[in-house]
Parts: structure tokens; sequence; C-alpha cells
């Protein structure tokens, strides 16, 4: 019996662990794979639990589960070794539990357990019980901010690891007292209340990992946002100085075509003179439109006001002359890429949407003003810290622009507010820039 109490509890840790790594892991072997490296590896930990030896069993108990989640799961190995000392402390912590309660109401509970079928079984139930509710904590943390691991650890990776195996030890450390003076009822309320101390830094050392993880994963997207912007206003430059060689090619042609024009009339082709003055005034050869001042500026208004077209959503900009000539290309094309991305996924899902931008200076203080209203059918989510949350799908990968629009703020001594009108289903957005920091002080002063 004593057998298949161990056997038991051996193939519930497989089913624990196998949970754990279902719910938080991207696996990476077929089904069959998994079923078989989770029945061999905790085969083998039957047998070697055999051998009575504490610090095999121990090395065994963390060595599986890495193995495992490093063969079978998409982790790196520095997570698969904190995950397997997170798995093996939550068990040991288990089973603590589990023994100081009884312990409690049995003062012979370290004595007799290892004898008694009846208490090893009942231990048994309650140490796996306490392991699985244990496991489902974490992995309602892991859930709740969900993560993908696509960077490098970094050296907080490594701390949490030590504490938790310090943890270990301390976890090892009681149970080695309690097997050493089970008659003391001192020693199982100080047991008691060492787990639940312990079971308190488990839970911490887990949200700073997923805090830590969701760090990493927000810095490296920022990165690739600040990336992505630079590529953008290099590529707008790019067009602008195409759009500049097709303006002076559009010249010489004309001027060409001017000629032969003439010539044709001396000679009399009438056909051809009319062919060519048709080419000359067609659309296709005609100056790019203005719609600001600031040529970078003015491609990207172009670009967004052709989508607008072709989606049906009406667009409207007024930008006064000279107002955004402090800000560098990267940041400009970064802030009005993002607020016209924000407007145009907004404005987008509303039948006669339609999109605002006003640019003004504050004059004689050279601030900006920008306005920008946009239809949108429904109100944004938001976080208990009142931001405003991402709709688009892979949340994991999008959500930066504003936090981008917020930086370029704080860059240039603004000030972002934004709103959301409930009855005209409206979202605002209003920005105040200045170039230097003392003219923010005088502009507040002034009010």
């Amino acid at each position: 019996m004593k057998e298949i109490s161990y056997l038991i509890s051996h193939y519930i840790e497989a089913f624990i662990i196998f949970h754990y790594c279902h719910s938080i892991f991207k696996q990476k072997k077929s089904n069959f794979s998994v079923f078989l490296g989770f029945t061999l590896c905790y085969s083998i930990l039957f047998g070697i639990f055999h051998f009575q030896n504490i610090y095999v069993n121990i090395i065994a108990s963390v060595l599986a589960p890495l193995f495992l989640i490093s063969y079978l799961y998409d982790v790196p190995k520095i997570y698969a070794f904190f995950h397997s000392l997170i798995l093996y402390l939550s068990m040991a912590l288990g089973e603590l539990s589990g023994a100081s309660l009884l312990s409690l109401l049995s003062d012979h509970y370290w004595n007799a357990w290892s004898t008694d079928i009846r208490l090893l079984f009942l231990s048994t139930i309650l140490c796996k019980t306490l392991y699985l509710c244990i496991v489902f904590i974490l992995i309602y943390f892991q859930k709740k901010r969900p993560i993908t691991i696509h960077f490098s650890p970094d050296h907080g990776s490594f701390f949490l690891a030590a504490i938790t195996f310090c943890s270990m030890a301390v976890s090892i450390l009681l149970y080695t007292f309690g097997l050493q003076f089970p008659e003391s009822t001192f020693g199982n309320y100080v047991i008691f209340i060492t787990t639940v101390l312990l079971l308190v830094i488990l839970f911490l050392v887990y949200a700073l990992y997923n805090y830590n993880n969701k760090r990493n994963s927000d810095l490296l997207q920022l990165k690739l946002q600040l990336q992505k912007e630079q590529n953008l206003a290099e590529y707008n430059t790019a067009l602008i100085s195409q759009d500049t060689a097709r303006r002076t090619l559009i010249h010489d042609i004309r001027n060409h075509l001017l000629s032969i024009s003439i010539l044709n009339q001396q000679k009399r082709y009438t056909e051809l003179d009319q062919y060519i003055q048709a080419l000359i005034h067609s659309e296709q050869l005609e100056p790019s439109i203005r719609i600001c001042d600031n040529t970078l500026l003015n491609a990207t208004l172009l670009r967004y006001q052709t989508f607008c077209h072709t989606k049906g959503i009406r667009f409207e900009v007024a930008i006064e002359n000279h107002s955004i000539d402090f800000l560098s290309d990267t940041d400009l094309t970064a802030l009005f890429c993002n607020l016209l991305d924000n407007a145009v996924t907004a404005a987008d899902k509303v039948p006669s949407g339609w999109i605002s931008l006003h640019v003004e200076l504050f004059s004689p203080l050279h601030g900006i003003l920008i306005t920008m209203k946009n239809s949108c059918m429904d109100r944004p989510p938001q976080n208990f810290r009142h931001e405003w949350l991402t709709t688009k799908k892979e949340s994991s990968t999008h959500g930066f622009g504003m936090k981008s629009i917020r930086r370029i703020a704080d860059t240039y001594h603004g000030e972002l507010q934004t709103a959301y009108l409930d009855h005209e289903h409206i979202f605002q957005t209003i920005l105040t820039m200045y170039p230097q920091k003392e003219q923010v002080t005088h502009a507040h002063s002034d009010l």
C-alpha cells in the first residue's frame, strides 16, 4: 500500500507540472512526446525515490521539470531553470503546509506518517491538494499578464532564481527540523508560520518575475517602435527627394514638349500638337499637393489623406505655417503617424467616419497646440491607471503609440490630454509642446 501511495503521489506531481507547463508555455513537441516524456520522467523519479537519499531526490526533483520544460516547451534555459525551482519550492511548501497542519492536529504525526497507511494517504491527498492550489495561483498570476518570452534574460532572472533556491534550502531545513523534533509543539508552530512566510516570498518572487518580464517586453517593444518611427522618417525623406526629382523631371519634360509643340505647329502637325498639349495639362504631370509648409509632414499627411479617401473617411487638416519647425524629423514622424494611426483605426469602424487635425501657434510663446478629434464608436478600454488600452489583436505588440506620443510631449516640455466624449462618440487628443522649457513656466504664469 505504501508503494501504491508513493506511485500515485509521483503521478499526481507529473499531472500538476504538466498542467502548469501546458497553461503558460508554448509546446514545441507532439502531444504523444509530451505524454511519453512526463510518464518516463516520473517513473524514473519513482525508481530513484526507493534509494531513500534525500539529496538525490531533491536534485532529481529539480532536474526532471528542468528537462521537461527545456525539451518539450519553447522556453530559454534560464527561465526553464527558474520555473523548475519554482515548481519544486511549490511542492515542498505544499508538503510542509500539509505536514504542519497535521502536526498541529496530531502530536505524533512526524513519527507515524510513514508507518500509518491511513495517515500516509491523508497526508498525500492534503499535501498534493495544497501543491495544486499553489500552482493554480501561480498560473493565475501568469495568465493575468501573459508574456511571450523572446528577449535575452537579464540579471534580475538570476537574482530571482537565487532567492528561490535559498527558499528551497529553508524549506528543506524546516522539514529536517520537523523530523528531528517531532514532539515539539512550539517547533510545529514555528514550521507552520515559517511555511506561510515562505509562501508569501514565493508569490512575491513570482510577481517580480512577471513584472520583470513585462518591463523587458515593454522596453523591447518601445525600441522596436522607435526604430519603426526612425525608418518611417527616413522613408518619408526619401519620398520627398523622389518627389523633388520627379517635379524636376516634369519641368524639363514640359519645356521639351513645348519646344516640340512649337516645332510641330510650324510643320502643321495638328494631331501631334493636340496630343502634346493634352499631355502637358494632364493630372499626372501636375505638381504635388501642398497641405502644409513642412515638406516631411506634408508627405506624411498626403499618405494618410489617400488612405482615408480609399476608406471613405473625411479628413480635415489645418497646419499653421512654421508651427512645427522645432520638431526633429523622427519626432515629427512618430508624433503625427501615431496620432493618425489611432484616429484612422477608430474612424474606420464608424459609418461616415471623420478625422480633424489642427496645429496652431501659441503666440508669442512659440509653443504649439495640437488638437486631434476623430469619430469613435465605443469608449476604448482603460486600465486601473486610466491609461487607454489597445483594441487590436496581439496586444503585446500594440498599444505603444500613445506611449510614444507621451514621450515626445515630455521631450518638448509639453502636456498630453485625452478624453472620450460619450454623447458625441468622439475621441479627443489635445497636445501642447514648447521648444524651450522656460516658455512653459511663462505660459503657466500667464494663465
